[in-house]
């Protein structure tokens, strides 16, 4: 099987995304503007804000148990990886972190740690439920809840406390990875075969990458030396991408 049959488009993959978004039910969801997502569900009384935020989403979901299933949308930028995680949060019970492991840094196409601790470290703590690694992660969280709901003290919303219990007691945890190699998921899946962990792998092709990225305020400067590097890390994660195929087919 080529390397093309096994990586979806991303065009493709958002295709049958949203095909299974139509099939689920979505409530309405309360979005904030970057770091988490949680789809609450539908209820006849209406609880007070600070109800709302501490106590029905945990409330509401308690049934659901343990059974959550980890999805983790990987790909380089602008490669369709917002479009296809909106599509997915919409899933009822879900909790979704963009770019947990990047926290907010601004760089191209080179790798660049935000903590002291390592990449794959982030991700294994974060798909544990996990915050209180990075400060820097927190940190940058800066307009959760409490700008939604204002009786609500900034030091209390950017808590690894208030992140855990939402994320323990969400169905779908869905993470979206920008920039880091695939390798670390193929360890991710090696080293916890009992986590319910799905990938989504998506490829765009490079010329597309960089015209889309060049404009954005952030891609003007691209060279070829990024471009190279953009090419490097995408037949690099491929390679993995096959490897992941054949020893996870499921």
């Amino acid at each position: 099987m080529t390397p093309s049959a096994i990586h979806l488009h991303a065009v493709s993959v958002a295709a049958l995304l949203l095909i299974l978004v139509v099939y689920c039910y979505a409530p309405t969801k309360r979005w904030l503007e970057m770091g988490i997502i949680r789809t609450l569900p539908k209820t006849n009384e209406k609880p007070s804000r600070h109800e709302e935020v501490n106590t029905t989403f945990p409330r509401a979901i308690a049934h659901i148990g343990r059974s959550q299933k980890i999805i983790i949308i990987w790909t380089q930028p602008r490669s369709g990886s917002s479009f296809t995680t909106d599509l997915i949060s919409k899933i009822p019970h879900s909790f979704v972190l963009f770019e947990p492991i990047s926290s907010r840094i601004r760089y191209k196409f080179h790798q660049k740690p935000v903590t002291n601790i390592t990449e794959y470290q982030s991700l294994e703590m974060v798909v544990h439920c996990k915050f209180d690694f990075s400060m820097t992660f927190i940190d940058d969280l800066d307009h959760d809840f409490c700008f939604i709901v204002k009786n609500l003290s900034q030091a209390s919303c950017n808590t690894p406390e208030f992140l855990a219990e939402n994320c323990r007691c969400s169905r779908v945890l869905l993470l979206k990875v920008v920039t880091p190699r695939l390798v670390l998921a193929e360890r991710l899946l090696a080293e916890y075969p009992h986590l319910n962990i799905k990938i989504i792998h998506l490829i765009r092709d490079p010329r597309a990458i960089i015209a889309s990225a060049r404009r954005m305020p952030w891609g003007k400067s691209i060279r070829l030396k990024d471009e190279n590097i953009l090419c490097s890390n995408l037949r690099s994660d491929m390679k993995t991408g096959d490897v992941i195929e054949r020893t996870h087919p499921n």
